[in-house]
């Protein structure tokens, strides 16, 4: 028994359908509405991004932006708050490093106070500079620069021979001698009697009237060589002349006390 014919089918054809959206462009993603007025859009691999704007209806993006600037103020707020708050910190510890590194530096505004000395004013280890102001002081200085014109030293008497084989004298120092053997090569031997060479501790230790006599002596063997060497009325003579006047006429009793008197007052 054959089977009963089967009604011919129809083919019913299916149209694509399309998202059914509101009336208003609010609830429209932005795609959407840029296809019905016909603008092309690219077509950008599917991802998984929550942020893409494209599929956002306009009203849901308008609604995230809203949000995003009332959070802004709140944040920025907290961060200034932040900020004010670490300045405070720094600042603080700044002045705090401050104040320590002025506490530890001397107070500049407070007058330096040096201590009277006893005894001999020249057996201290350092000279006040306040000697160098005085009429001592400035003899001294004076005779420093030219002491080998009254002053014979060292006492060539007093000096040894050569100190052994190897060593020859240097010149222009008598009494000290340098080693040119291999075996000790640039060896100083120095025979000179320190104690009583021409330095300022040792001038400063002697009366303001020797130290005047030796300055004449100095100056007027001075001259002696100058004129004998360039002649007569050089312009370095004439200087030499007027300075030599001045110590002349300095008070040498006067010039001990100032000293005295310097050194009691500490100054």
């Amino acid at each position: 028994m054959s089977d009963p014919a089967q009604p011919p089918t129809k083919k019913v054809k299916v149209e694509p359908t399309t998202p059914s959206w509101s009336d208003s462009d609010d609830d429209i993603p932005i795609a959407e509405m840029l296809r019905r007025r016909g603008v092309a859009v690219k077509k950008e691999p599917v991802t998984h991004d929550d942020d893409d704007e494209d599929d956002i209806p306009v009203a849901e993006l308008v609604k995230r932006k809203q949000q995003a600037k009332n959070t802004k103020p709140a944040a920025a707020t907290a961060s200034a708050a932040s900020r004010k708050s670490q300045s405070k910190v720094s600042n603080s510890s700044t002045s705090a490093k401050s104040t320590s590194a002025a506490s530890k530096r001397p107070d500049k505004s407070k007058p330096s106070v040096v201590k009277a000395m006893k005894g001999d004013p020249m057996a201290s280890s350092t000279i006040p500079e306040s000697f160098y102001q005085t009429t001592k002081g400035n003899l001294v200085q004076r005779l420093l620069v030219r002491w080998w014109y009254a002053i014979s030293w060292p006492d060539e008497a007093s000096l040894d021979a050569c100190p052994g084989e190897g060593y020859e004298p240097l010149e222009g120092f008598p009494g000290v001698f340098v080693c040119t053997s291999m075996d000790n090569m640039g060896a100083i031997v120095d025979q000179r009697d320190m104690s009583t060479c021409p330095s300022l501790r040792n001038l400063s230790k002697k009366s303001s009237a020797e130290l005047k006599d030796l300055c004449v002596q100095a100056y007027e063997e001075q001259i002696r060589q100058l004129i004998a060497a360039e002649g007569p009325d050089t312009l370095l003579e004439r200087s030499l002349i007027k300075e030599l006047k001045a110590v002349k006429a300095i008070n040498t009793n006067k010039a001990d006390r100032e000293v005295a008197k310097s050194f009691k007052a500490g100054i």
